[in-house]
């Protein structure tokens, strides 16, 4: 059984002030979103629609979400139609789970992702509490491949470190930004 989340948490609220009116489900900015196996029991339980119908198999248990000309397959008439049950990927950007150099979680924030500066620190705890909400998947999640987003410019937040009570903590922040 796939997992309820809380539909409120996302790091979406500074994606409504773009000064550049920028939407980033509609152009090719960025890469169609990673659908962990809970994204697509979701969004097929929320839509009833056949999980091949919007997404496509990808490396290992993920998926990828389709597009029509270049466009979010749920994204019609000027807004999401499952933004209570958006994926995880739509949820944490700009930042994301990735691996490091030495193969430990790290979150990082796409610097040049977004038209305005934003300060990410306000949104590091709403990131985490979205990791922790996902906490099965983000293992999972980290193995995507992201090829417009791998050549961006991003800063690493921090290291994700799992607890013993089985929550993800943030250790280490840095400012360390890479081409």
């Amino acid at each position: 059984m796939y997992k309820i989340i809380n539909k409120t948490i996302g790091t979406f609220g500074f994606c409504v002030g773009c000064p550049a009116n920028l939407n980033c489900c509609t152009g090719r900015r960025v890469d169609h979103p990673v659908l962990t196996q809970d994204d697509l029991q979701r969004i097929h339980s929320y839509t009833g629609l056949e999980i091949s119908s919007f997404s496509e198999p990808d490396k290992g248990s993920l998926s990828n979400m389709r597009s029509l000309n270049g466009v979010c397959y749920f994204y019609k008439s000027g807004k999401c139609e499952i933004y209570d049950q958006r994926p995880i990927d739509c949820r944490l950007f700009p930042f994301d789970v990735r691996h490091n150099s030495n193969g430990k979680l790290i979150l990082i924030w796409y610097t040049d992702s977004c038209p305005q500066e934003i300060n990410a620190e306000s949104y590091i705890s709403i990131a985490l509490t979205l990791i922790n909400e996902f906490k099965h998947d983000i293992v999972e999640y980290s193995n995507h491949v992201s090829p417009l987003l791998d050549l961006r410019k991003y800063k690493v937040v921090g290291e994700l470190v799992l607890l013993s009570n089985g929550t993800w903590d943030l250790h280490s922040k840095k400012e360390i930004e890479y081409v």
